[in-house]
């Protein structure tokens, strides 16, 4: 039984010893060439790269480490690959190199020779359509053959020139050589539009007087004129003067700036408008003691009327203070402390506004 068991193990070594020489001597014999082998090709053609198979083998390509028997690679510039295949325990190593060349490349410049204008909306495409663009093309192999497109109107006597494309969109163009075929695309650009600025003042209306003046400025003005324009009021009313004045109303509005520019290009600016409500809050009291704090009768938000008028009484009903458009500038004069009553009106752009009350001085030097 020893005899035996001694005997399987050294057939079971014998065994694994002629498995891997036999391995070995498998391996010795793998051809890892790669195909195609040296090759040129067009800009950007895509080269299939492959050796011949094993599932006990590694393969590791340079320069950009992909692994696996075939690669695909796209080439945009000479370069070497480099294929290294080898086994586990490195016992086993191939190595082949190829080197992948490209054609003269055809360079495509475009030059766009007509332009077209933007559409109003962006939601909208050019339905126009009047831009044309030549390419102009140099390397590779003249004589030069171009494709725009089925759809594409070219010259009829230069197929580089197309008709009749449409702004901001995207056109393919092939261009082929008595070698390669190219493709190159182009996005159709429009006129450029002027920079225009509106402005709106005040710019916070209010009730007691929506009044606003619109006015714009064309910050582009020296490369892009505008030839017309027209202000479009909510009331469907219209004028071209260049600040016009408009009354609002407390529903919310939007104003049409519509222009057109010296390449007869239109475009239209929304302005939204509001106008808000407004309660004018008196104050009761100020303390004219000359520590810079409350030491005049300040009214905030009076200049969101048209024009105010405050007089002032003292308990007797004599009129101690009186004055038109009030800005807030009353110290007490010479009055002493106490109270006095206020008359103070509100002419607004509908009505006008009365408020009464009382107002209390405190801290009078007198």
């Amino acid at each position: 039984m020893k005899a035996t068991a001694r005997y399987i193990r050294m057939l079971r070594k014998t065994v694994f010893i002629l498995l891997l020489f036999a391995g070995s001597h498998l391996h010795a014999q793998f051809d890892c060439t790669i195909f195609p082998g040296d090759t040129t090709v067009c800009y950007g053609q895509s080269v299939y790269l492959y050796t011949a198979f094993s599932d006990t083998l590694t393969y590791s390509w340079e320069p950009n480490g992909e692994t696996g028997v075939i690669i695909e690679v796209t080439v945009t510039d000479t370069v070497e690959y480099i294929l290294h295949v080898y086994n586990n325990d490195s016992s086993f190593h191939c190595t082949d190199t190829v080197l992948l060349s490209i054609y003269p490349r055809i360079i495509v410049e475009f030059e766009q020779l007509v332009f077209g204008c933007p559409p109003s909306d962006t939601n909208q495409v050019d339905t126009i359509c009047k831009a044309q663009v030549r390419a102009k093309t140099t390397g590779g192999y003249p004589p030069y053959h171009f494709f725009w497109g089925d759809s594409i109107i070219v010259n009829p006597g230069d197929s580089s020139w197309a008709l009749n494309l449409c702004v901001e969109q995207s056109y393919t163009l092939l261009v082929s050589d008595t070698v390669c075929v190219f493709a190159e695309e182009y996005d159709v650009l429009p006129f450029e539009m002027p920079d225009i600025e509106v402005t709106v003042e005040p710019d916070s209306l209010f009730e007691t007087n929506p009044q606003a003046v619109l006015s714009f400025e064309n910050k582009s003005a020296d490369s892009i004129a505008l030839t017309s324009w027209t202000w479009i009021f909510p009331d469907g009313s219209s004028t071209n003067q260049i600040a016009p004045s408009y009354v609002f109303t407390t529903n919310d509005s939007l104003v049409k700036f519509t222009y057109t520019t010296i390449d007869n290009c239109n475009d239209t600016i929304i302005i939204p408008i509001i106008v808000k409500e407004f309660e004018l809050i008196v104050p009761n009291v100020f303390t004219p003691n000359g520590d810079g704090i409350n030491d005049r009768y300040e009214i905030p938000y009076l200049d969101r009327y048209i024009s105010t008028e405050l007089l002032v009484f003292n308990r007797w009903g004599e009129l101690v203070f009186k004055e038109d458009n009030y800005t807030g500038n009353w110290d007490g004069g010479r009055l002493s402390d106490g109270v006095y009553f206020y008359v103070l009106k509100c002419q607004g752009y509908w009505k006008e506004d009365i408020y009464k009350g009382s107002v209390s001085i405190y801290g009078s030097r007198y």
